[in-house]
């Protein structure tokens, strides 16, 4: 194993890709074992937090990490697709997004202030923290098991970030869409009057409008205070 962490890591992308031609796929047992190793001896967490994703792209058993002492490993281990139905680690994903600044500060990650971020994790496309909620959107059973999460997120929704937060979970609160004149759910309300009452979603409303549209709500601000039951 080389002794330079940035050498290791550029190996395991390497690795991680070249895995997943269906030529090299019997390689993959001998390969997670040699991770599974590294993941037992190393100290980096982000260098952990990527073996783990690599073990569980590729079809791994990853639950063995789902209660690992650094919370960034047992969410990346969440995130394998073979942990789809699995309750603890649903669950796992629920918690760590109840404090997503806490999310944001384990790797350095692309931001808006910052999209070139260098190196991202493996198998994560942007953020860590949208692929969870991603994640968290797909496995919720009904909208108010999502709520908690979903309010957690407000403070860091814009309009810049629609398609990646509050767009999905909309979408998760609406997934029939809604219906003119009916009446909201609490958990409804609750979500949709923290988005209404958050300045910086509103900006620039084209960026926006089709993600309403989509789950029938209008696009307009005080419409949706109307809806609310509000007066702006």
């Amino acid at each position: 194993m080389a002794p330079d962490p940035t050498v290791r890591e550029a190996a395991l992308a390497a690795a991680s890709a070249l895995l997943q031609a269906p030529d090299l796929a019997g390689r993959i047992t001998g390969t997670t074992r040699h991770l599974r190793r590294l993941l037992t001896e190393s100290t980096d967490g982000r260098e952990r937090a990527a073996a783990v994703l690599t073990i569980g792209s590729w079809g791994e058993d990853t639950t063995g990490w789902l209660a690992d002492p650094d919370p960034a490993v047992r969410a990346c281990a969440a995130l394998a697709p073979g942990c789809t139905g699995n309750n603890q680690a649903t669950q796992v994903i629920f918690q760590a997004l109840l404090e997503p600044a806490v999310v944001d500060a384990w790797f350095r990650e692309p931001t808006t202030a910052d999209p070139w971020v260098p190196d991202p994790l493996p198998q994560i496309d942007g953020r860590l923290r949208y692929a969870l909620l991603s994640a968290a959107v797909e496995r919720a059973n009904h909208f108010e098991e999502l709520l908690p999460v979903a309010m957690a997120s407000v403070p860091f929704c814009s309009n810049l970030t629609v398609a990646d937060d509050w767009g999905p979970l909309l979408a998760a609160a609406f997934p029939t869409g809604y219906s003119r004149h009916a009446d909201l759910t609490p958990a409804q309300h609750r979500y949709l009057g923290a988005l209404a009452d958050r300045d910086v979603c509103w900006r620039y409303t084209h960026l926006i409008a089709s993600w309403l549209r989509d789950v029938g709500l209008p696009t307009d601000r005080d419409a949706i205070e109307a809806l609310l039951g509000r007066a702006r």
